[in-house]
């Protein structure tokens, strides 16, 4: 997912909106991830 994402960062760090763009993508990357995998270990019966 860093990969597909990675082009969208911004290349002016005064541009703030795109910035802030890139933060909270990156935040719901990170979060969709994170709780995809706790999600599979509670399918699974595996502990969380």
């Amino acid at each position: 997912m860093a990969r597909i994402i990675a082009p969208l960062r911004p290349q002016d760090e005064q541009d703030y909106r795109h910035l802030a763009f890139w933060q909270r993508l990156r935040y719901f990357c990170q979060l969709y991830l994170r709780s995809s995998r706790q999600l599979y270990l509670i399918e699974s019966g595996a502990r969380v």
